[in-house]
């Protein structure tokens, strides 16, 4: 870990090299070397890290994933590499309620929450997010609603490696997110 804050990259490929699947290691709180990283604002190395698997929505002890380590301390530009690669923020609570709006085809509901400023990108602990359950279910006016109004990330990443679009079950849907993910 120690060299992950001296953002030693040489050293980080090194190691990679022997041991490809250190990059899937925890610690005894759970924590990856991706969390680290993006807890030290080190884009080279979360990169790498991502290309050799690690897992960007992996959570800690404490619920946390690497990339609320990155908004947590203002890495941004961590932050926006790690959510263009699917990354997310676990919330229970909120992605709990949000997911089964959109299961449940609520669409008043998810935009009332939006209204008052809710992130509806949250996940829960399989880094579930409403998107998924939406596209789960085929409800393409929550898809449209959540892509094009809210702007949720059109391709988290939940624990299984799946996105929205491998959940889709209707063709409309799955349109829908293609064009987004290329956006």
């Amino acid at each position: 870990m120690l060299l992950l804050e001296k953002n030693d990259i040489d050293e980080v490929r090194r190691l990679l090299k022997k041991d490809p699947d250190s990059a899937e290691g925890v610690d005894y709180d759970g924590r990856n070397a991706l969390h680290i990283a993006a807890s030290e604002g080190s884009l080279e190395v979360v990169k790498i890290l991502i290309d050799a698997g690690s897992g960007v929505n992996a959570v800690d002890r404490w619920k946390s994933t690497p990339l609320h380590e990155a908004l947590q301390n203002s890495h941004d530009e961590v932050a926006e590499y790690i959510r263009s690669k699917g990354g997310t923020v676990v919330n229970e609570e909120r992605a709990f309620r949000f997911c089964s709006y959109a299961f449940d085809g609520d669409l008043e509901s998810l935009k009332k929450h939006h209204a008052k400023g809710d992130d509806l990108d949250v996940s829960d602990y399989d880094g579930r997010t409403a998107l998924h359950l939406a596209a789960t279910e085929g409800h393409a006016a929550i898809v449209r609603f959540l892509l094009d109004v809210a702007t949720v990330n059109s391709a988290p990443v939940d624990r299984f490696g799946n996105t929205p679009y491998d959940d889709a079950s209707d063709a409309e849907v799955k349109e829908m997110l293609s064009l987004h993910r290329h956006h």
